[in-house]
C-alpha cells in the first residue's frame, strides 16, 4: 500500500513542476504549499481556496481525515499531524493493542486479589476471605477466639484458622507442632469457633458440630476436626479447661468433658465423651465455660451456674461447694451476657452494667480491691458497656458510647497494655473501632474495624498469632494468614520475604548476619527483621540482603550481612552488619535485585544503579573495580526490570530491548560469544522482552507474547530445551505461554499463564518438587495447582507464592526451608503462614 504521506508529498511535487512550466493559468505566482505528516508514516495533505489559489493547513484530526488507530490520540501541529497509542495500549499510533498488565505483571494488584485485563487497563479485586480496594487487601475476619494457649479465627469465607501451642492438634492442621503464625484448619465452611484449653470446636454453616485437639472425656486426640454426633441444628458452643457446652435450636443445652467438679451440670462425676443435655425444662439462650465452673443465660434473662464454688465463682453466696445442677443468680431477669475467667465470672446486664464475682487477688473483678465476692458486686457504675470477655485472671469490655477497649486484673503479660495489673477498669489503646473480644489465660485478641484480628499479651507458645514467642506489649494485628506475603527474595542459602503489612522476614543460614536479625545464628522459619511496618522489597544474595523500605513518599535502601565487597553499598568495605543499614541517603528506588555478591538497583526515573564485587564486569560499570555504594550505570533512564545473577546482570528497558552484562563463560549474556562485557550489552534487536531472569551460569526472560527463551550453561538441563547442550544465545524453552519465572544455581522455574508452576534442570535436594531428585532437561509441573502467582530459586531451594499469598519452598532445608525430618523438601511445603 502507498504510504499517505509519500503520495501526497508526490502528488504536490508533480504539480509544482506542471505549473512552473505552463503557469497553471495563474497570472502571479502560487504560494508554497504546506504539507502535513504523520508520525509512523500518517499522511500529510494541503487544500486549496476557491478564491486566490492560497495554500491552507488542513487540520486532520478534527475533521477525521488522519490515520491514527481508534486507541490512539491524533495530535495536530502546523504542518504535520502525530498519533500516539492511549496509556495502556502500545504501538505506533497507526496501530494500537492492548497492553495485557495483569500477564506481563505490571498491574498495581495485591498479592491477595484477582487481576483482569481491560481494554486499556485493567481490575483488581480481592480474593474471597479479604478485604480491600484490589490494590490493597488484607485478611476479612469475622470472629476471634482465644483459647488458654491457642487462638482461632473464621474468616469472610468461612475459613478457620488457629495459632499457638499445637500439643494435642488443637490447631486442627494435621499435626501439633506450636504455630506462632495462623494455620489454616483442615476443613471448611465454619460459622464460628471457640477454643478452649486443650482442644478447639467450631459451628459449620450447615449447623453441625465439629471438635478437635484433646478429648473431651476420653483420653483420644485428634488433629483436624471430627463431627460431634450427626446433630446440623447448633447455635452455639463454649470451651472451658476440659470440658465443653454447646446451645441447639429451641434452647436445649448439652454438655460434654471432665466433670471432676460437676462442671457439666451432673452429680454423677463421671466424665462425658459426648454430649449430654443438661435437666433443665426452661430455654437456654448463651453460655460460658471457666476452668471448672459454668454459667447460663436462659431466654427470660434469669442466670445459672453450676460446678465448682471454691472461690465463690458461682455467685451464689458460697465460696465452697460442687454442684451439679444449674444454681440461680440472684432474682433478676435482665442479664444479657456472661464471661467466665479461671475462677472468677462477669455479667453484663440488659442496661450495660456489669457485675463481677469470685476470686478477685488480682484484681480481676474490678471493684477496686483484690477481695473475694461471691455474689455479684457492680463495678464502674458511670460506664456501660456493649460487649463483655474474660480469661484467666483479666477481663475487658468493650463501652457502649465509643467502642472503647477496657480491661482490668492481671497485666503480668501486657494484657492491659502497661505491665502492671489493675483492681479497676483501664482502657487498652486509644482504638474506638474495636467489635468483639476475646480472652484466653495470658493473651487476648479483639475483632477491629475492617475485619482485623488485633492480638497481644504472652506469647510463649505463639499464642499472639504474630510470629514471635515475646509478649507483645500493645495490640497488634495478626497478618492475614496464608495470604499475607507480598514479596519474596531468596538467596543462595536463605530467603526473605516482605508481609502484606510491610513487615520484614528472613530465614535461612545466617553466619555472616545476613538474616539482619542481629545475631549468627541460622533461622529454620522465618524471623521478623526489626519491627518496621514500612518493607516494600526484599532481595538475598550470597551472604548479603537488601531492601527497599517506603516511608510517606519516599523509598530507602537498606543492606545487611558480608560486606567484602561494598556489597551493602554504604561506602564501606570489609565490616559487616547484623542489622539493616542504609545504602546512601536517596528515597527513590522502585526495584532491587541480589545474587551472590552484587546487586542491582532501578529508580522511580528509571536509572540504574549497581554495586559490590565486580570482578566479571557485573556492575556494568566498564571497568572490574568493586563498588562501595550504588553506582548509575550509563545515563539512561529507560530502565523497567533487572535481575542479578552469579557473576553477570541483566535488565529490560521500558521499550522492550533486553541487556547483558559480565561474566559470559558459559554464554550466559546471550551474546553469542564467551566474552565478557563490562558494560550492558543488548542482547539481538528484538524489543518484546517483558521480563528477565539471571542465575548462576544461565538466564531466561520472556517476551511479551508469553514465549520463554534461555541461554547459557546446560550441564543439568536447566535451559529447559530438551537436551544438555550450551546455547550462546537465546533459544525458545516449549511454545506454551509464560508469565513469571526464575533462574537458580543450575534449575529453572516458572509459571505459566494458567497459573501452573514448571521446574526443569538439576533435581538434587528435590529442588524441581518433583517428589524425587532426578534431573530433567525440559519443564516439568510441579503440582496440579493452578494458581500460583510468582516463583524465585536459591542455589539449592525453591520459593513460590499462590495467588493467595501463601508461601512454599522445596529443596535443600538445611539452611533455607523448615525441616520435616529429611534434609530437604522435594515437592512444596508450606513453610510459614504469616
Amino acid at each position: 500500500m502507498t504510504n499517505p504521506r509519500c503520495a501526497a508529498v508526490l502528488l504536490l511535487a508533480l504539480f509544482a513542476l506542471a505549473c512552473s512550466s505552463i503557469g497553471c493559468g495563474k497570472s502571479k505566482p502560487e504560494p508554497e504549499p504546506v504539507i502535513t505528516s504523520g508520525a509512523g508514516g500518517a499522511g500529510g495533505s494541503v487544500t486549496s481556496s476557491s478564491a486566490g489559489g492560497d495554500w491552507t493547513v488542513r487540520d486532520e484530526c478534527a475533521e477525521g481525515s488522519h490515520a491514527c488507530d481508534a486507541n490512539a490520540t491524533c495530535s495536530d501541529t502546523p504542518g504535520f499531524y502525530t498519533c500516539t497509542c492511549k496509556e495502556g495500549f502500545i504501538g505506533d499510533g497507526l496501530s494500537c493493542s492492548d497492553i495485557d498488565e495483569c500477564a506481563q505483571w505490571i498491574d498495581d494488584c495485591a498479592v491477595n486479589a484477582l487481576c483482569e485485563n481491560e481494554p486499556g487497563s485493567h481490575s483488581c479485586s480481592c480474593y474471597a476471605g479479604f478485604a480491600g480496594d484490589g490494590t490493597s487487601c488484607r485478611a476479612s475476619y469475622t470472629m476471634v477466639t482465644v483459647g488458654v494457649e491457642h487462638g482461632c479465627a473464621v474468616r469472610s469465607d468461612a475459613t478457620a484458622w488457629c495459632w499457638g501451642r499445637g500439643s494435642d492438634g488443637r490447631l486442627g492442621n494435621g499435626d501439633s507442632a506450636d504455630r506462632s503464625r495462623v494455620r489454616k484448619v483442615a476443613s471448611e465452611d465454619f460459622a464460628s469457633l471457640v477454643a478452649g484449653g486443650g482442644s478447639t470446636c467450631g459451628i459449620k454453616t450447615d449447623g453441625s458440630l465439629w471438635c478437635w485437639g484433646r478429648g473431651l472425656g476420653s483420653n483420644t486426640s485428634y488433629s483436624t476436626p471430627q463431627q460431634v454426633g450427626s446433630a446440623t441444628d447448633w447455635t452455639a458452643a463454649s470451651l472451658g479447661t476440659s470440658h465443653a457446652c454447646g446451645l441447639r435450636q429451641g434452647g436445649a443445652l448439652y454438655c460434654w468433658g471432665r466433670n471432676n467438679a460437676k462442671q457439666i451440670g451432673n452429680d454423677s462425676n463421671n466424665n462425658a465423651p459426648e454430649p449430654v443435655a443438661i435437666a433443665q425444662t426452661e430455654s437456654f439462650a448463651s453460655v460460658s465455660l471457666g476452668n471448672t465452673h459454668s454459667c447460663a443465660i436462659k431466654t427470660d434473662g434469669t442466670l445459672w451456674c453450676w460446678g465448682e464454688s471454691n472461690y465463690g465463682q458461682l455467685g451464689i453466696g458460697t465460696s465452697s461447694g460442687k454442684f451439679g445442677t444449674p444454681q440461680k443468680v440472684g432474682e433478676d431477669g435482665d442479664w444479657a451476657e456472661i464471661a467466665l475467667g479461671e475462677h472468677f465470672s462477669c455479667g453484663r446486664k440488659v442496661s450495660g452494667a456489669v457485675w463481677c464475682w469470685g476470686r478477685g487477688s488480682s484484681g480481676q473483678l474490678g471493684t477496686g480491691d483484690t477481695s473475694e465476692k461471691t455474689l455479684p458486686v457492680a463495678i464502674d457504675e458511670t460506664a456501660s458497656y456493649k460487649h463483655i470477655a474474660a480469661g484467666g485472671a483479666t477481663a475487658c469490655g468493650l463501652r457502649k458510647d465509643d467502642g472503647t477497649l477496657w480491661c482490668w486484673g492481671e497485666g503480668e503479660h501486657w494484657q492491659l497494655a502497661s505491665g502492671a495489673s489493675s483492681a479497676l477498669p483501664v482502657q487498652v489503646g486509644s482504638g474506638s473501632d474495636w467489635s468483639s473480644i476475646s480472652l484466653g489465660y495470658a493473651a487476648i485478641c479483639g475483632l477491629r474495624a475492617g475485619d482485623r484480628v488485633d492480638c497481644w499479651g504472652a506469647a510463649l507458645y505463639g499464642q499472639t498469632g504474630l510470629g514471635v514467642l515475646a509478649q507483645q506489649l500493645s495490640p497488634r494485628s495478626v497478618l492475614g494468614g496464608a495470604a499475607s506475603w507480598a514479596a519474596l527474595g531468596t538467596g543462595d542459602d536463605h530467603s526473605c520475604a516482605v508481609g502484606t503489612d510491610g513487615s520484614l522476614w528472613c530465614w535461612g543460614r545466617n553466619h555472616q548476619g545476613q538474616l539482619g536479625v542481629s545475631d549468627f545464628a541460622s533461622r529454620f522459619e522465618p524471623e521478623q527483621v526489626g519491627v518496621a511496618l514500612s518493607w516494600s522489597a526484599a532481595a538475598a544474595g550470597l551472604t548479603h540482603s537488601c531492601a527497599l523500605q517506603t516511608v510517606g513518599a519516599g523509598t530507602t535502601l537498606w543492606c545487611w550481612g558480608k560486606n567484602n565487597y561494598g556489597q551493602l553499598g554504604n561506602g564501606t568495605t570489609g565490616t559487616g552488619e547484623t542489622a539493616p543499614v542504609t545504602a546512601g541517603m536517596d528515597s527513590d528506588w522502585a526495584q532491587l535485585s541480589s545474587m551472590r555478591d552484587h546487586s542491582c538497583a532501578i529508580k522511580t526515573g528509571g536509572a540504574l544503579y549497581c554495586w559490590g564485587g565486580n570482578n566479571s564486569g557485573q556492575l556494568g560499570t566498564g571497568d572490574p573495580s568493586n563498588r562501595d555504594v550504588p553506582t548509575p550505570i550509563g545515563t539512561g533512564s529507560d530502565w523497567a526490570q533487572v535481575s542479578t545473577g552469579a557473576g553477570h546482570s541483566c535488565a529490560v528497558k521500558t521499550g522492550g530491548a533486553l541487556y547483558c552484562w559480565g561474566g559470559n563463560n558459559n554464554g550466559q549474556l546471550g551474546t553469542g560469544d564467551p566474552s565478557n562485557r563490562d558494560v550492558p550489552t543488548q542482547i539481538g534487536t528484538q524489543t518484546d522482552w517483558a521480563r528477565v531472569s539471571a542465575g548462576t551460569d544461565h538466564s531466561c526472560a520472556i517476551k511479551t507474547g508469553g514465549a520463554l527463551y534461555c541461554w547459557g550453561r546446560n550441564n543439568s538441563g536447566q535451559l529447559g530445551v530438551g537436551d544438555k547442550q550450551t546455547r550462546p544465545t537465546p533459544t525458545q524453552v516449549g511454545a506454551s505461554s509464560w508469565s513469571k519465572l526464575g533462574a537458580g544455581q543450575n534449575h529453572s522455574c516458572g509459571v505459566q499463564t494458567d497459573g501452573s508452576v514448571w521446574c526443569w534442570g538439576n533435581g538434587n535436594y528435590g529442588r524441581l518438587g518433583l517428589f524425587d531428585t532426578s534431573s530433567h532437561a525440559s519443564p516439568q509441573k510441579v503440582g496440579s495447582a493452578t494458581n500460583w502467582s510468582e516463583v524465585r530459586l536459591g542455589r539449592d531451594h525453591s520459593c513460590a507464592m499462590l495467588t493467595d499469598g501463601s508461601l512454599y519452598c522445596w529443596g535443600s532445608s538445611i539452611y533455607s526451608c523448615t525441616p520435616f525430618g529429611d534434609a530437604w523438601a522435594k515437592s512444596p511445603t508450606l513453610i510459614l503462614d504469616p
